[in-house]
């Protein structure tokens, strides 16, 4: 690998953290999935906004683009957080229902809130971005939740706990939607 291509690969892997849980819920259908990129995208803290990366190829995104509404998730840095990682991100909403047997509670827009999760915010869609292979979604908060001081699930501590199979599984599903991105840019 080339000294561009290895800081390339380097730099863009600092990115990751904090993992977040996104989901939604539409037309009685309810998903939710691990995202490598949200973040906050207002100055104003009384007109909070925050966008979201979602993959085409996931469940979720159709969800949130259906109903106009999602949830944003710090995942608690001890086992459970884990375990939500696995089953939201190691698993496909299409064949699966991934949120059977994990604790929610309707939010105020609609989407689910993960009852174990560190902290949750809700937001309505005010826009969103074609990425080819992603949509950047853009929301405005209108609810939030839970602890501020509290430890929550970085790259890292995935990296480093999660068990060797689960992290060829991940990395079998991540290589799928590489290969489903490849197909939507034409690359």
């Amino acid at each position: 690998m080339s000294d561009i291509g290895a800081a390339q690969s380097w730099l863009l892997e600092q990115l990751w953290a904090p993992v977040v849980a996104v989901t939604a819920s539409d037309d009685g259908r309810s998903n939710g999935s691990i995202a490598s990129t949200a973040l906050t995208a207002s100055l104003l803290p009384d007109a909070a906004r925050v966008s979201v990366h979602l993959s085409k190829h996931s469940l979720t995104h159709e969800l949130v683009l259906g109903s106009g509404a999602f949830a944003i998730h710090l995942l608690p840095r001890d086992d459970s957080g884990l375990a939500l990682f696995r089953t939201l991100g190691l698993t496909s909403g299409h064949t699966q229902p991934k949120l059977d047997g994990v604790l929610t509670r309707t939010g105020s827009t609609g989407a689910p809130v993960l009852v174990d999760a560190v902290a949750y915010l809700e937001a309505r869609v005010v826009s969103t971005l074609d990425a080819q292979e992603m949509t950047i979604v853009l929301g405005d908060v209108v609810a939030a939740g839970g602890a501020t001081e509290t430890e929550f699930l970085t790259i890292d501590d995935v990296r480093d706990r999660l068990p060797e199979e689960a992290m060829r599984e991940w990395a079998g599903r991540f290589e799928a939607e590489v290969i489903a991105a490849r197909r939507l840019r034409e690359l």
